[in-house]
This record gives C-alpha cells, structure tokens and sequence, in this order.
C-alpha cells in the first residue's frame, strides 16, 4: 500500500524555487512570442521553453512531494510530452494563438501547486491505499486530454458554414 509522506517544512525554499522557474519559463514564452509573433518555430521553441520548464519544476520537487516519486515523474513526463504536441495539434499558429497558449502556463502551475499542497486525508484524492499513485497519473492524462480537446474544439468552430451547407 502507497502511503503519503508528510512534507518536510524545509519543502517552501523548492516552492519559491519552483514559482521563479515558472515565472522564468512564462517570461521567456512572452519574449519569444512578442518579438517573433505565432510562427511554426516560436511555437515550437515556446512549447521547448515549458517543457524544459516542467521538467526541471519536477526535479525540484519529485524527492520532496508528499506523492510517490514514480507518480511524480510520470505525472511530469506526461505533462512536458503534452505541452510538446502542442504546436503539433494545434492545426496552425492562428488556433494556437486562440487556445493552446493555456496550456503554457496551466501545466506548470498545476505541477508546481499539486506540488506544494498536501494531500487530501480522505475522498478519493487521499493520499493513501493503492490509488495514489494512479491518480495523479490519470489526472495529468485526463487534464492533457481535456487541453487537447479544448484546441481542436476551436479550431472546428473557427471553421465556417457557407450558405448551401458546405464546409
């Protein structure tokens, strides 16, 4: 049976830590996008910038998460690798523009808050008994999915209908 660990109090200095490499990360997405506009190759170098970003937020903290370590690095790779389709799945720069950008500054701050926060001592977000472990792999999947799905949902409704029902 997976059991919670108690976080350390000596855990805060990762928690700043871990908000200036998101901030860091967020600034440098900003700086690349403003100065070279929504190209193929910022998008992609932007979704590089948060991925890096992801992974290193998870190297600070994975040895001090109240969560199972391999659940942690799953989560985390599982994150990067979904930020990284990004530009991928977006269908061009201009659907990016409109939604995928959530997804840069979303996955890291759930990383960093999920993170930081002690776990719930009951419910189905506890943080004992076997399900611990999957449950932070299923919501990084699940949230993923659902930023996934919010890109292609807009880019289908940016498409438009002509008169005769064609598309």
């Amino acid at each position: 049976m997976e059991q919670v660990k108690p976080q350390p109090r000596s855990g805060m200095g990762r928690v700043g830590i871990s908000t200036l490499v998101l901030l860091a990360v967020q600034l440098g997405i900003v700086v690349i996008l403003k100065k070279s506009g929504a190209t193929a190759s910022t998008e992609s170098a932007a979704a590089a910038i948060t991925a890096a970003g992801i992974l290193a937020i998870g190297a600070l903290n994975a040895s001090r998460s109240a969560y199972p370590r391999w659940a942690f690095w799953t989560m985390t790779v599982i994150m990067a690798g979904g930020v990284l389709l990004t530009p991928l799945s977006s269908g061009g720069s201009d659907h990016w523009d409109l939604s995928s950008r959530g997804d840069l500054w979303m996955l890291p701050w759930y990383l960093v808050t999920l993170a930081t926060m002690p776990p719930a001592r009951r419910g189905v977000c506890a943080g004992y008994g076997r399900r611990v472990g999957w449950f932070l792999v299923g919501s990084s999947v699940l949230l993923v999915i659902l930023m996934r799905m919010d890109t292609w949902v807009r880019m289908f409704a940016s498409v438009t209908v002509s008169p005769g029902g064609a598309i």
